[in-house]
């Protein structure tokens, strides 16, 4: 049996901001892609249809590997120790 308690505070919820202060889909241009880092599966769907819709874009989104090079994210082979798997987001049409 569960027992009742009073007077215990409902935590605050942290609701995720949208995409549009996140991603940069409003800003990317035909062949623009950014990458988000450390996400081990594809679960960007959502936001991705979202965007193209209130954008009228079509975008394409891959589980890819990556690396830092300076401030910008380059192609990376996954056997390199400084590559980093995440999903990359290219705008398309």
């Amino acid at each position: 049996m569960y027992k009742i308690q009073r007077g215990v505070p409902l935590p605050r919820t942290e609701i995720p901001p949208r995409s549009g202060r996140v991603y940069p889909f409003a800003t990317m241009q035909v062949d623009d892609m950014f990458f988000v880092p450390h996400r081990e599966k594809n679960n960007l769907g959502g936001y991705v249809w979202a965007a193209s819709r209130k954008h009228g874009c079509k975008f394409s989104t891959r589980m890819t590997w990556m690396k830092l090079d300076g401030e910008c994210w380059v192609p990376a082979d996954k056997s390199d120790p400084a590559a980093v798997r995440g999903i990359g987001v290219w705008r398309k049409a």
